[in-house]
């Protein structure tokens, strides 16, 4: 419940950032008003009207266009608290720019008394955030796994300041080394405060693909000297299989991933990442998310209800099929769908892998025996899937992402194909679209990089409109 908290907390921060700017506009208004004791028979004149929208709609723009990509636990309450004078500074500069081209007259005291009231209320508003989420990631609630790379006076400074701020909700799994020999199996951190803090070597630098696979790992930080050649090799290991990775005070080219500087709890560091993280398109995209799950569990509740006699008095076992699934970032929940198999479809598949028509790590049989009379009807037209849109609705996955594979599949994925984890999993993609189980692994696999590399809003809505026809048509759907 706390984890879904923080969730709603940060998906709303830009929209409650516009709201209570409206508030200061108001607010200003109302200050002037007093300072030269006019009574108005009315809220607004026309021309307080016009002044109020321009207002709104420049510091709007602002506030989305200089939201930040990077995690908001990394900055400082002096950063956050610098960016709102920022920009209310370009706001006042723009107001009053537009009020003097469109002729409008604007009362200097207003557009002062705004920014400073703005900057006021924004900044008041952003650290009650910051302190209600560090207080639900002090509970151990949305937390972010972090894994060391080097051992240096930078890391010990990187692991100090993540002691210091323990409202980041940063967990530090351990670290990797050049040379992780018995006798340093482990580093120690000590704190002014005289507690000392040991964080395990989990191996050496060729070790980190693995340590990537086997464990929940939401960023790499890299603390190696500036230069050293094991800079270029973890970065493009962390590149391969889609994990973000942060470089302490270093620029380097790469192929795949893009780079921007941050600030890392006051270190200045490079960060590279592999997806599209615009914040506008992200927040368009859980907003389609949630209205459009929510209005198709509105209109399909009644087929629901067919659906689960149909299977319930088609053959014995339970009406929704619990699965579990690798989401984004490797973190596993249970997928929903109704049951289209036999009760005991786990215990045949092993009989059944011999058959088995796809490459790589997938199992597919477009005959496949343990399918049911109903669920043979509902794989044809995709009505299996229909509880996932619970799973989309509670954020586990999205309309529109690569399709969740199960844990061993996981785990045989090369480490090139980890990255389709990087992003969070879909009802239908590129996969789905183009022919689903008449494409070859390799191909999905192809797919699922190249929508992930190419990722927009716009591609999106291109690939739920695409899947309609797909769905009616049942085409590559076994």
């Amino acid at each position: 419940m706390l984890r879904s908290h923080a969730q709603i907390l940060t998906q709303l921060s830009m929209l409650a950032d516009i709201l209570w700017t409206g508030v200061a506009i108001v607010v200003s208004f109302e200050m002037v008003d007093l300072y030269h004791g006019i009574l108005r028979d009315r809220f607004f004149s026309e021309q307080d009207l016009y002044v109020a929208f321009a207002s709104l709609a420049i510091w709007a723009t602002l506030l989305v266009f200089s939201a930040d990509r990077s995690s908001q636990r990394d900055r400082s309450l002096a950063w956050t608290v610098a960016d709102m004078g920022r920009i209310n500074l370009w706001g006042m500069l723009l107001l009053v720019l537009v009020c003097y081209v469109i002729r409008w007259p604007v009362s200097r005291l207003y557009v002062a008394v705004l920014a400073c009231t703005d900057f006021l209320i924004l900044s008041a508003w952003r650290i009650v955030v910051r302190a209600v989420l560090a207080r639900i990631r002090m509970r151990g609630c949305n937390t972010r796994t972090r894994l060391l790379v080097g051992t240096g006076p930078k890391a010990l400074q990187y692991i100090e300041a993540v002691r210091r701020q323990p409202g980041a909700g940063l967990h530090l799994l351990g670290f990797v080394d050049t040379d992780c020999f018995p006798a340093a199996r482990e580093v120690a951190a000590g704190a002014a405060d005289g507690v000392v803090q040991t964080f395990p070597c989990l191996g050496e630098l060729d070790d980190l693909p693995m340590i990537l696979q086997e464990n929940v790992v939401d960023e790499v930080v890299i603390a190696m000297p500036i230069g050293h050649p094991a800079v270029m090799s973890a970065i493009h290991m962390c590149e391969i299989q889609g994990v973000p990775a942060s470089l302490l005070l270093e620029q380097v080219e790469t192929t795949i991933a893009r780079w921007e500087y941050r600030d890392m709890l006051g270190i200045p560091a490079v960060r590279f990442f592999t997806t599209n993280e615009n914040p506008v398109a992200l927040a368009a995209k859980r907003v389609l998310d949630i209205v459009v799950s929510s209005l198709l569990l509105v209109v399909l509740s009644p087929f629901f209800g067919v659906i689960a006699l149909a299977v319930k008095l088609d053959s014995p076992g339970p009406v929704i099929y619990r699965s579990i699934r690798v989401g984004k970032g490797g973190r596993q929940f249970t997928l929903y769908k109704f049951r289209s198999m036999v009760q005991n479809a786990e215990e045949l598949k092993a009989l059944l892998l011999a058959a088995n028509e796809m490459s790589g790590p997938a199992f597919k049989i477009k005959a496949d025996p343990r399918i049911t009379p109903v669920g043979r009807i509902l794989r044809r037209t995709s009505l299996d899937e229909l509880p996932q849109l619970f799973n989309v609705l509670k954020g586990d996955m999205s309309l529109v992402g690569p399709r969740p594979p199960l844990p061993d599949e996981v785990a045989q994925y090369e480490p090139r194909w980890r990255r389709r984890l990087s992003v969070k999993p879909g009802l239908t993609c590129l996969w789905q679209v183009g022919g689903r189980s008449e494409i070859d692994f390799d191909e999905w696999m192809r797919l699922d990089m190249e929508y992930i590399d190419n990722w927009s809003f716009g591609l999106d809505l291109r690939i739920l409109l695409k899947t309609i026809p797909a769905v009616l048509t049942g085409r590559g759907a076994e």
